[in-house]
């Protein structure tokens, strides 16, 4: 009988162990954080794509007309304003395009198409490859950079242009005077 208890006893200590590690792999499961996965996106190629776009020469013309009414009116000091404008505007186009400056104004009135995006993707946090300070090692990276930059209607000498530049590492900002 004696033998009999013993081995019910070892069964017993070797089912409960079993239970014990069972739940203990299945609490690191649901304890383990899930996989991140994040929509990264170059700066330079959604710069580039805007600069090129309709918008953006809407915008230029725009510009011109306020000049040229303010001209008109003999406004000097509006024209003189508008005109100063035009360098900094270009001066910001580079340093977007060319180094690796914030596109975040560009992308905020898309905010509802860039939603629709990620989850198309399948991805859960949008943001630019330059500004990840830390990323978890288990977390995961899709591009969208292309996707994005769809949103402003690239030409294809644009998405040409947007390719070779995306080889290259962004200039310094500090390379890059505001004057420039």
């Amino acid at each position: 009988m004696t033998k009999i208890t013993a081995l019910l006893s070892v069964l017993v200590a070797g089912l409960l162990a079993l239970a014990v590690t069972s739940t203990a792999q299945d609490s690191d499961a649901a304890t383990a954080p899930e996989a991140i996965v994040l929509g990264t996106f170059d700066s330079r190629g959604i710069a580039l794509a805007y600069y090129r776009s309709a918008a953006f020469s809407a915008a230029l013309k725009e510009l011109h007309a306020q000049r040229d009414a303010a001209e008109a009116e003999g406004d000097t000091k509006l024209v003189e304003e508008l005109e100063r404008r035009g360098p900094a505007m270009q001066a910001e186009a580079h340093r977007r395009t060319f180094g690796n400056a914030s596109v975040r104004d560009l992308l905020d009135p898309l905010k509802g198409e860039i939603a629709a995006i990620a989850k198309r993707l399948g991805v859960e946090v949008v943001v630019s490859r330059w500004d990840q300070v830390y990323r978890r090692p288990s977390a995961k990276s899709v591009d969208v950079t292309a996707d994005l930059a769809g949103l402003f209607d690239p030409d294809e000498k644009t998405l040409q242009i947007m390719g070779e530049l995306l080889k290259k590492d962004p200039v310094p900002l500090a390379d890059l005077r505001a004057d420039d």
